[in-house]
C-alpha cells in the first residue's frame, strides 16, 4: 500500500512539472518560447515568440530576417467598422519591464514564400534585429496548425 501511495505522488508530481521553454537572450531582450505554424494551403506560415525587455530602456524590434521566407512581415490588425484588417507594422517598440507577445488573433510574423514549405517537425530560422540589443538567430519549431505549442 505504501508503494502505491509513493508511485501515485510521484506520478502526479511529474504531471505537474513542465520543462522550461527554452529563452534566448539579445542585451536586455529575452526570446521566449517560439514556434511556427507549417502552411495549411500555399507558402504561407505565421511565427510567434513573446519578447521580454528586462532593461532599463526601451528597446523596438526594427527587422526580421526569415532565409526560408521571400518576405517575413509583422502585423498587427485593425479593426475598420465590423471587419477587422491586418497591417504591416514596420517597427515594434518593447517598452522597458514590459512583454510583447505574438500569439495567433493577434501580432504574427506573416511568412510568405516559403521555399521549401515547412511541415510539422522542421525547424525555421528566423534573424531578429534589435535597435539596442543588436541581433538575435532562434531555431522556430514548426507545428502543425491548431496544435498547442504550450504543451
Amino acid at each position: 500500500m505504501r508503494a502505491s501511495l509513493l508511485l501515485l505522488a510521484f506520478s502526479m508530481s511529474l504531471a505537474g512539472c513542465r520543462h522550461p521553454m527554452p529563452v534566448v537572450v539579445a542585451g536586455s531582450i529575452e526570446i521566449l518560447a517560439p514556434y511556427a505554424f507549417a502552411p495549411v494551403v500555399g507558402d504561407e506560415g505565421s511565427a510567434y515568440f513573446t519578447m521580454r525587455n528586462t532593461g532599463t530602456e526601451p528597446d523596438t524590434l526594427i527587422g526580421v530576417d526569415v532565409p526560408a521566407a521571400a518576405s517575413a512581415m509583422l502585423h498587427g490588425q485593425k479593426q475598420d467598422g465590423s471587419i477587422t484588417r491586418m497591417v504591416m507594422i514596420d517597427l515594434l517598440p518593447i517598452p522597458a519591464g514590459a512583454e510583447v507577445r505574438l500569439a495567433p488573433g493577434g501580432l504574427h510574423l506573416m511568412l510568405s514564400g516559403l521555399a521549401p514549405v515547412p511541415h510539422p517537425g522542421d525547424t525555421l530560422q528566423l534573424k531578429l534585429i534589435f535597435a539596442r540589443a543588436g541581433a538575435v538567430n532562434l531555431a522556430v519549431p514548426v507545428h502543425a496548425y491548431g496544435d498547442n505549442p504550450a504543451e
